[in-house]
Order: structure tokens, then C-alpha cells, then sequence
């Protein structure tokens, strides 16, 4: 029976027969030297048949249980390791056998702490069946599981011994909650810290547990420091931790499990930390313990950062789960403790927690790590934080206080960047905008327009940037003053801040870590250069560049140096000389790098601001566009649920007024042409297409949430026209379809042929996953009516309603061919306002028409939410949009004044000069909606 220790008892022995007993088959071997072959072999003829049946085969677990044999004078630690040597040579296979609990010997070794047991196995030369035993199973999982659960002191050497023979040991499955090893290490300090209580966490139901999920709107911050694959730099800091109170701890080995965690800071009250304890109490000594646990499980195997476990949870999103769940229990300290205290509390406790600060960071910097994988390690769907900052390609130079502001309603940040981009910009205030004066005041010569965006990079709380890449070349440029200002304590790792002739001195002091002023943790600087002989012997000087108590970490130097100054061949001797000091001063630490800069080339190359200009009423839209003023006015309005829609486009100007508070979330699918790391950002779209149709949608649909998604575009072999790329669209579906949204709006189509067209296929899929979540997909039909030899997707897929342009009457436009929609909708010529009210475009197509139709069918949502008539699949949509259309002439265009104006105004009553965009919701709107909704959905 498990738990119970067995007795040892003597062999007894009897006319030359041997017991079976394991007890007396072990008694034996005490006696016996296995290190003389002769000795050896006498007793392998002694019991030989007796450990392949039954209950001998079991010695290795008897053997394994008692753990006090070590200590025994006939065993002792030599002993055993001796006979498990000679043993595992020739019955190798006992490890396997399972006792009636399922349990191996090495289970039981580690259960056991029997650490001379657990070390003889692992250090056996030969055990081939090694990949076998420690991916064995019992009821808490492997032996790696096991080995975290009961804190065994060899756990390194068991992570160590598993990525030598079977990586996939580190992914494998705890039966009842499929964690991980990993998953299981999230928990386990604090388990330890609240064991009084945490009966709550354990006995929670699957439901409870599946349902639970980190608030979306907590910040982290980030505390601590890697090398640049995301780990510790073992050689500069000793595996040290600082923890967020400023104490340290090494985190090497394991320390006796057997030994007592010092008592953390507790109210009186309550027995729990206190608010003011917050910081310090998580930094505890079973914490320190695990923390290396964890950074040897991810080294090792990190593809299990991606893992789900039966809750739907990664490792990362399980430690803050727990994390949060802890905090959730502790009672309020005071009635003067607001909630919005505790949520600050709760993000500050994830974002000081080293364990969950170390796998943020490693994701975050993980080259070979895709940007989708470490979205999908850190985050829930829909709740993304962004990793960059990118406002390359805006469509003006000049941003305002109020711009940042309103990216901030929308853009959550993680408190570790990847990088921040930013092209010439100037920043006016607020109070510059409005209250210009016409005296002017002296003006330094330097900028300092930048400081302000980082400043509200740390207000978003952003706390570390890794990559800097900033277009500052123009005159003036950013003041020295400015640029460490903008910068301090930031860390920045990787420079590439395009201001000629830049002091080492400004970049030491502008990359520098928290608390250390002076510094730098640059790993790779790049710098600009007028070819000035002076400034390049000054940055390879043993106080530039080279000095190691400046630049300890610095390995990499990019000089991009200017033609022009001197003739080519001085030039290349500077450079030459450039390179051959730093060579000389760095022992070779330093690499150098040089390239001629034409004045455009940069790691920031793609970056670049362009100053285009964005591109009476029309009857239907106006319509619809009040009656959803009429509906955000009703009762239930503002507790309803917003509707959600998907715009799959080009990304969405932030700035535009009407779209403020509207995007939910953004993501990218769009990298810069000449790179693999930096995105093309969702609010900073490469034209005015995907702000069009956010701008429509949220006209007509009375109260949306947006999830913008940017497709990649790429100009195909042959072709002379960019076109958008399959793969990122079918990306792009899946993500919104993960986040739950209503509806999916693509005004915009791909040609190809479906056969053999992999990436196609794999469009095809995405859209039957959104489809059957019952997801309504709008999309546009081809504007080249029937001249386009190929078919148009995603709308020549069954599962998505294809929708082409008309007049406000409801004839169809020139290029569009009725005979291959489904419906048509308003599509021509329909104004676009700047934020002033002012029309700046009239925009005609069916992308335009399949905006409208996305609306409509938020209206319809949202209404039926009101007055609880439900649209329950994409049937009873179809059918209510038929409705609608059934008596226009072509029997596919809704007309929508025929129920949403004139019918409603009979059945509240009024006149049809009555203007809705001004009436006052009452009891007959309610009833007249209702009435409306129920004639709607009616397909009879």
C-alpha cells in the first residue's frame, strides 16, 4: 500500500533455495560485493529467475522507497550505487515495472527524495532504455512532473538528462489537468507561501478554472536583466535576481526542500500582505528555488511556452492566473481600499513577480520565436498587448498630444518592447494647438519633440525597450539633452538613432538601465557619420565605443558614414582606421560593420512619413445613419453589449474623431518589405481604405467594438500591381475568429485559381473555422464585373455573403455583375469627413457597399439585442437581409427606408417630415423596433 514502508527482513534460505520476498532479495545483495564478478555472479544465480516474475521484479521499488538505506551500515550511499550500476546493466528493464499505485521505481525514488537512488539512474552510461522510464507516467505525470511537485533537489539534473534523450518529455501531458512540467512549476512557490490559503485555488471547479482569465486591461511592467536570447548573462550576473524591493538572491541550485521560507510581512488583521507589502512579498525563498527551475525548463524545450493546458491556459497565462487568484482571496485590509487600489496592486504584483517578468522578457526577445507564437504565449485572444511602437509611415509629419492620447484608448502595451520606431516628427501640444500665440519665443536649437512620446510610452507603462530605431538627420535635430532625456533608464539595448556625429557620451548615458547612470547596456550601437576624421577617432578612443566600463555588453558597431566631405579614397582610410582601433582596443569583442549612407539607408530604412491628403449625402446611408443615433439613445443602449466587428484591411488612422473609443484591438500582418522583425503597425495605414470602411461601419452600426487587422500586401512575380497575400488574410480570419468577434468585414478580393494554390486552401479553411462559429463574413465581389478570367476569394467561398455596389436607388454599378452577388448595397459616391465635419472624399465600389452591408447587419444585432429577438446564425441573417430586399427591383438591394424610416414613423406615430436624427427615445420606440424587427425576420 503506498505510504506504508515495508520492513527489511533476512533472507532465509533453505537447502539451497532463495526467497522471492524483494525485501529478502535485497537482504542478499547487502551482503554481497557486486564490484567482484565472481560474487556477482553467484548471486545473479541465486535469484536471477526470481527478479522476472513476480514480486522479486519489484526490488528496484522497495529499493527506491527507502530512502534511509543510504544511512544503513550494510547499504550506505556506495552501496546502493554500486549495486544499481551492476543491476541496471543486465535487468535495466525493472525500471519499467509499475507497482499496483502506477508508479515506476524512479516515481517512488523522487517521491521519496531517495536522491542516491534518482542519481544512480540518471548517471548510468548505457541505460538505454532511459527515454523510456523518465517519460513514464503515474497519476501526477512523468517523472519530470514529479520531480518539480515534490522538490526534489536533482530536479537540473533530471531537466538536463530529459533534453539529452527525449526533448517531447518536457511537452508531455499531467493526466488530470494536462500541464505541462512547465505549467506545474507556475504554482508551486506559491503553494508553498499560501498553503493555509489556497483551498480555494485547489478545489475549484473545471468550469471555474476554464472560465478564469487575467484582466484584460492590467499593465505590466518589467524588472531584471537578460542577455539577448532572453535568458540571464550567466557571466556578467551570476545568475543573480534583484528583486522590485531591492533585495538579491542566487538563484543556483535548489536549496533542502526540507527547510523553512521565511514568514512574509502580514496585516494583523487578515494574515495576508499587505498593500504596502505588496512588492517584497513575492520575492520569496521558495520562489528563488523555482525561478532557475524555470529558466532551465524554457532554455531547454521552449516550444512549450505555446502549450495549452485542459483550461486553455500557457504557462505565462497560468502564473498570472494564480498570481491574480491569490490576490483575489485576500480580504479587503480597509473599507478606504477602492477596487481600482487592488487592480494596481495586481498589476504591479504580476509585473514585479520574476518568474512571469523572466518569461515575458525571454518571449519578448527570442529571435527564432515568431511574433504570432509569442502573442500566443503571453496573451488570451483579443487581449493582445503590443510588443512595438511603430509610426513609420504616417500620413503627415505633425502629431498632437491629443493623437497619442487616442492611440492610447486602444494600443495596451507590454512593459518590455521589442522596438520603437519613429520616423521626423513634430509633436505640438495641446495648448499649442489651441492657444497659439503670435509672439514667438526664442527657440533652441535643438529639438526636444521626442521626449514627449516617450514620456507617454512610460505613462502607458512601457519600462523597457530593447530596440530603438528613430530618423533624426534632418536640421534641426534632437538636442543631446533631449535624446538622454527621452531615453534614460529605458535600457535600450540595440541604438540605431540617425543624428550625425553623436557623442558616445549621449548614447552611454541614453542607454543606460534603471539605477545605474552611467552604464550603458548597449549590445549594438549604429552610428551616422559626416566622415569627420575627428569624430571617428574620438568613438574608437579608450573613452569611446571601446571603453568596457562604458560599454560593457556592446559586440556589435554599424557605422553608416556620408560621401561628400573627402574624396573616397581618405575616406576608406578613416574607416579603416576606424576599424582597426576598435579591433585593437576590444581584444576583438567588438565587431565592426560599415556602409556608405546615401541619406535614406538606415536599419530604418523603411521608415518615412508621406504627407498625401486622405481621399450631398447619400439618401440610404443617411437613413440608416439616423436611425443609429435614434438607437444609441434608447434605455438598454448603454448597457447592451457592443457588436463586434472585424475590419480586415489596411489598418485604421486612430486619429479620425468618430472612431474614438471604437477599436477594441489591432494586430499586424504586415511586415516592412525588407524585413522579418519590424511590423508594419495597424494604426498607421499605408493608405485611407481600412480608415474608410471603420468610419462607415461606425456611422450605421450604433455601438461597435473594432478589431483591426493590417494584411500584408506583396507585388507577385510577373505582376506590376501590389496584391494582398492569401496567407496573411487566412491569418487574419483565425485571429478574429479567436476573439469572438460578430462579424468579419473584407472589402477586398484576391484572384487566383484554387487548385494547388496551398495558400488559398488554407484561406478556405479559415473561413469555413469562422463560419462554423457561426461568424458573419462580409466580402466584396471583383470590381472588373465580368472581365476577370479567375475567381475572386474569399467571396467565391460558399460560407461568405458577396456583396457588390449600387446606387442609393439600388441599380448596380457599371463594373459590378449583379448575377454573382448575393446583395447590393450602397456603393457610389458616398462622402467621408475629415475630423473638422468637413467632406474630404466620395468614395465609390462595392469595398465601400461591403462596409455598409457589415453595418447593417450590426444595426439588426444590436436592435435585436435591445428587444431580446434573436438572430441566431447566419441563416436568419440572410433571410432578414432578403426581407428587406424582396421588393427592390433587382430583389438584392435592402431599402431600408421602407422599414426604418417610413414604417417606424407610422408606428410611433409621427409625420414623415418627422426627423429621427432628433426624436427622443419613449414606450412606442420600443414597441415600434420590436414591431420592426419581428416584420424583418419574418422570411415569409
Amino acid at each position: 500500500m503506498e505510504g506504508r514502508r515495508p520492513r527489511m527482513s533476512k533472507s532465509r534460505r533453505s537447502g539451497g533455495t532463495s526467497s522471492s520476498r524483494p525485501e529478502d532479495i535485497l537482504d542478499a545483495a547487502s551482503k554481497t560485493d557486486f564490484t567482484d564478478a565472481n560474487a556477482a555472479r553467484n548471486w545473479d544465480d541465486m535469484y536471477k529467475e526470481h527478479l522476472n516474475t513476480k514480486p522479486g521484479n519489484f526490488v528496484l521499488h522497495i529499493l527506491a522507497k527507502e530512502k534511509s538505506l543510504s544511512d544503513d551500515k550494510e547499504w550506505g550511499r556506495k552501496k546502493i550505487k554500486k549495486f544499481l550500476d551492476w543491476a541496471l546493466t543486465s535487468y535495466h528493464t525493472l525500471l519499467e515495472h509499475k507497482d499496483d499505485d502506477r508508479y515506476t521505481p524512479l516515481h517512488l525514488a523522487i517521491k521519496n527524495q531517495n536522491d542516491v537512488f534518482v542519481e544512480a539512474v540518471l548517471q548510468k552510461k548505457g541505460l538505454t532504455n532511459l527515454p523510456t522510464v523518465l517519460s513514464e507516467t503515474c497519476q501526477y505525470g512523468n517523472s519530470l512532473h514529479l520531480a518539480i511537485n515534490y522538490n526534489l533537489p536533482l530536479i537540473n539534473l533530471i531537466i538536463e538528462k530529459c533534453a539529452e534523450v527525449d526533448a517531447e518529455i518536457f511537452e508531455q501531458d499531467e493526466p488530470e489537468s494536462n500541464n505541462t512540467p512547465l505549467h506545474t512549476c507556475m504554482s508551486m512557490d506559491l503553494n508553498e507561501v499560501y498553503a493555509d490559503h489556497d483551498e480555494g485555488l485547489d478545489n475549484m471547479t473545471d468550469e471555474e478554472n476554464e472560465e478564469s482569465q487575467y484582466d484584460e486591461d492590467s499593465q505590466y511592467d518589467e524588472d531584471g536583466q537578460y542577455d539577448e536570447d532572453g535568458q540571464y548573462d550567466e557571466d556578467a550576473r551570476s545568475h543573480r535576481y534583484e528583486g522590485s524591493n531591492g533585495d538579491s538572491f542566487e538563484d543556483g541550485v535548489l536549496q533542502d526542500p526540507n527547510s523553512k521560507s521565511p514568514t512574509t510581512p502580514k496585516s494583523r488583521e487578515t494574515g495576508w500582505p499587505s498593500l504596502q507589502s505588496t512588492k517584497s512579498f513575492m520575492v520569496q525563498e521558495s520562489t528563488k528555488q523555482y525561478f532557475r527551475v524555470v529558466e532551465n525548463l524554457i532554455r531547454k524545450h521552449d516550444s512549450v511556452l505555446t502549450k495549452h493546458n485542459k483550461y486553455k491556459r500557457t504557462p505565462y497565462q497560468e502564473r498570472v492566473f494564480r498570481l491574480l487568484e491569490i490576490e483575489k482571496a485576500r480580504p479587503l485590509l480597509a473599507a478606504e481600499e477602492l477596487e481600482q487600489d487592488r487592480e494596481e496592486t495586481e498589476r504591479r504584483i504580476i509585473s514585479k513577480d520574476p518568474i512571469a517578468s523572466y518569461i515575458r522578457s525571454y518571449c519578448v526577445r527570442k529571435g527564432d520565436f515568431t511574433r504570432d507564437e509569442v502573442m500566443k504565449a503571453l496573451y488570451y485572444p483579443g487581449q493582445e498587448r503590443h510588443i512595438e511602437f511603430d509610426l513609420g509611415g504616417l500620413p503627415h509629419a505633425t502629431i498632437s498630444e491629443d493623437y497619442l492620447d487616442r492611440l492610447s484608448k486602444h494600443l495596451r502595451f507590454e512593459s518590455i518592447l521589442k522596438y520603437v520606431a519613429l520616423p521626423r516628427l513634430i509633436l505640438e501640444s495641446t495648448t499649442a494647438v489651441r492657444h497659439r500665440r503670435r509672439e514667438q519665443l526664442p527657440r533652441k536649437r535643438g529639438l526636444s519633440h521626442l521626449v514627449a512620446v516617450f514620456n507617454w510610452l512610460r505613462r502607458n507603462h512601457v519600462e523597457k525597450i530593447i530596440k530603438i530605431i528613430v530618423i533624426d538627420d534632418a536640421d534641426p535635430s534632437h538636442s543631446d539633452e533631449s535624446i538622454e532625456k527621452a531615453l534614460s533608464d529605458f535600457g535600450v539595448e540595440i541604438w540605431d538613432w540617425k543624428r550625425l556625429d553623436l557623442s558616445t557620451d549621449v548614447i552611454c548615458r541614453a542607454t543606460t538601465a534603471e539605477g545605474n547612470s552611467d552604464v550603458s547596456v548597449a549590445t549594438e550601437i549604429s552610428l551616422y557619420s559626416t566622415g569627420n576624421n575627428s569624430v571617428l577617432m574620438g568613438w574608437a578612443s579608450p573613452q569611446g565605443l571601446v571603453n568596457r566600463a562604458k560599454f560593457p555588453d556592446l559586440k556589435k558597431v554599424n557605422l553608416f558614414i556620408r560621401e561628400g566631405l573627402e574624396e573616397r579614397d581618405r575616406l576608406n582610410k578613416y574607416i579603416e582606421m576606424f576599424k582597426e582601433r576598435i579591433r585593437a582596443e576590444s581584444n576583438d569583442k567588438v565587431e565592426v560593420h560599415h556602409i556608405v549612407d546615401d541619406k535614406d539607408i538606415s536599419h530604418a530604412s523603411e521608415l518615412k512619413s508621406s504627407d498625401e491628403p486622405l481621399q450631398s449625402d447619400n439618401t440610404w446611408i443617411h437613413c440608416m445613419s439616423n436611425f443609429a443615433k435614434l438607437l444609441r439613445n434608447a434605455p438598454g443602449a448603454s448597457k447592451a453589449r457592443s457588436v463586434k466587428v472585424a475590419i480586415i484591411d489596411d489598418g485604421v488612422d486612430g486619429s479620425l474623431l468618430s472612431l474614438d473609443g471604437k477599436i477594441a484591438i489591432g494586430k499586424s500582418f504586415c511586415t516592412y518589405v525588407n524585413s522579418t522583425d519590424l511590423m508594419v503597425p495597424y494604426y498607421v495605414p499605408s493608405g485611407n481604405h481600412g480608415t474608410c470602411m471603420a468610419a462607415l461601419i461606425s456611422r450605421i452600426c450604433p455601438n461597435v467594438s473594432l478589431y483591426v487587422a493590417r494584411l500584408d500586401e506583396r507585388q507577385p512575380p510577373g505582376s506590376s500591381y501590389r496584391q494582398i497575400t492569401a496567407k496573411s488574410a487566412a491569418d487574419a480570419i483565425r485571429w478574429a475568429t479567436e476573439c469572438g468577434v460578430d462579424i468579419i468585414s473584407m472589402s477586398w478580393t484576391i484572384e487566383g485559381r484554387l487548385e494547388g494554390n496551398e495558400d488559398i486552401i488554407n484561406l478556405k479553411k479559415a473561413v469555413d473555422e469562422a463560419a462554423n462559429k457561426e461568424i458573419l463574413m462580409f466580402c466584396s465581389t471583383s470590381d472588373q464585373g465580368s472581365s476577370t478570367s479567375d475567381s475572386c476569394y474569399p467571396g467565391d467561398f460558399e460560407r461568405c455573403i458577396k456583396i457588390g455596389g449600387a446606387t442609393d436607388t439600388g441599380e448596380a454599378l457599371t463594373w459590378v455583375n449583379a448575377a454573382k452577388v448575393d446583395f447590393l448595397l450602397p456603393g457610389k459616391n458616398v462622402p467621408f469627413t475629415s475630423n473638422e465635419g468637413k467632406i474630404v472624399s466620395y468614395e465609390s465600389g462595392s469595398s465601400i457597399a461591403t462596409a455598409v452591408a457589415s453595418a447593417l447587419a450590426g444595426l439588426l444585432l444590436f436592435g435585436s439585442w435591445l428587444c431580446d429577438i434573436s438572430f441566431p446564425d447566419r441563416k436568419s441573417v440572410i433571410d432578414a437581409f432578403n426581407k428587406l430586399s424582396n421588393k427592390s427591383p433587382t430583389g438584392k438591394f435592402p431599402q431600408v427606408q421602407a422599414y426604418f424610416e417610413n414604417r417606424f414613423k407610422e408606428l410611433i406615430h409621427k409625420p414623415s417630415s418627422y426627423n429621427l436624427r432628433t426624436a427622443q427615445w419613449d414606450a412606442n420606440c420600443d414597441s415600434a423596433l420590436k414591431r420592426i424587427l419581428e416584420m424583418v425576420k419574418d422570411s415569409t
